[in-house]
């Protein structure tokens, strides 16, 4: 059973989990956007109302364990994330009215306009430090993965294009000996995210 519910967790770990309707951005999901990173993406009234980037090691996660994503918005405009991976627990808040951060205890302030938040070291001890802020205009690319791909809105930035290390080598997964043949494979394919979609 144990072993059934690792191999689940593998799997999770590279596809769009289902988003969560909400009172103040309309949705939140959570999905893997390459080796190294896992975004998490609000859309609020058709607009992007904010980008979090974790980023960890390659392949950090797919740590055994918990997976858990959640997401949350109150009536001032606040947006809570959330994910684990693992031993791995992150939390982050932000206000887009005033610029509000809380992560880790810590409160700090955006810069005006800010959509997107860098996390940096997501999977070290004590859950990593914001590593920067950005503004992105979405222009027409899509900002919805029920809708297609996010590749085209990360390559608007040259910033989210680097921080993503999409020439991180991938890591090979390590799976039960009954798994079924070809999900190595699917899962190494699957860690690549967004990827191959990014306009160079």
């Amino acid at each position: 059973m144990k072993a059934a519910v690792r191999v689940f967790g593998l799997v999770a770990a590279c596809l769009q989990l289902p988003f969560v309707a909400l009172q103040a951005a309309q949705a939140i999901t959570t999905i893997h956007a390459s080796p190294s990173v896992e975004s998490t993406i609000a859309i609020d009234e058709g607009r992007l109302a904010a980008l979090v980037l974790w980023r960890g090691q390659p392949g950090w996660t797919l740590a055994a364990g918990e997976f858990r994503n959640s997401g949350g918005g109150t009536a001032d405009g606040t947006i809570t994330v959330g994910i684990q991976r693992g031993a791995v627990s992150l939390d982050l808040s932000y206000t887009p009215r005033d610029g509000t951060v809380l992560f880790r205890g810590k409160t700090l302030r955006a810069p005006t306009g800010t959509n997107v938040i860098l996390v940096d070291g997501a999977d070290r001890r004590g859950g990593g430090a914001i590593a920067g802020f950005l503004t992105i205009d979405p222009g027409s690319a899509n900002i919805d993965p029920r809708k297609g791909s996010l590749g085209p809105l990360f390559g608007r930035s040259p910033d989210i294009a680097a921080f993503l290390q999409c020439d991180a080598a991938v890591p090979e997964p390590t799976l039960p000996p009954d798994s079924p043949q070809g999900l190595k494979g699917l899962i190494m394919m699957g860690m690549k995210g967004y990827c191959d979609q990014i306009p160079r």
